[in-house]
């Protein structure tokens, strides 16, 4: 009897160990949720306004075009991998920048309407539109970056290339 009341704390004293273990369940708990959220949310690129109406009304003023980027919500695997490996990379953003095009990220959950609107259905999705939000040019899905480039230039590519 006297070793099983030494091995639990006396009765007054509440158990610190307990409460440092709920603490430390509920920090980790926080920092999770944080990074998932974090992880849901749409990349944050430099340059791209997420204001179509905003972007139109900007394009007529300087006279240029608007480029769009449709994502998932989420964003998917090839969203990212279309993000990281062309948006981002220096040429792009160079060209992008001599061409004077007004960017706009819109990801298809938030922006459904305008989604449907232009016939959206799979992403990534680029589209180059004029100042009236007219279409001009499409390009849908991964591609290289020199399919990019042409797209962004608005050059047809060959079927054999």
């Amino acid at each position: 009897m006297s070793e099983q009341q030494e091995s639990q704390p006396p009765a007054g004293k509440p158990s610190y160990d307990r409460f440092v273990k709920i603490g430390f369940l509920v920090v980790l708990l926080g920092i999770m949720t944080f990074l998932y959220f974090r992880h849901r949310g749409p990349p944050k690129l430099l340059g791209w306004g997420t204001d179509l109406t905003e972007a139109l009304t900007a394009a007529r003023s300087k006279d240029v075009r608007v480029l769009v980027m449709f994502t998932q919500l989420p964003m998917s695997h090839w969203d990212k991998k279309m993000t990281e490996e062309n948006v981002k990379r220096g040429r792009i953003v160079k060209i992008l920048e001599e061409l004077k095009y007004v960017r706009v990220h819109l990801n298809t959950k938030d922006h459904g309407a305008l989604a449907e609107k232009y016939k959206v259905t799979q992403t990534p999705a680029f589209l180059i539109l004029d100042s009236t939000g007219k279409e001009l040019h499409r390009q849908v899905g991964f591609s290289s970056e020199g399919v990019f480039r042409d797209f962004l230039y608005m050059r047809k590519r060959d079927a054999g290339s």
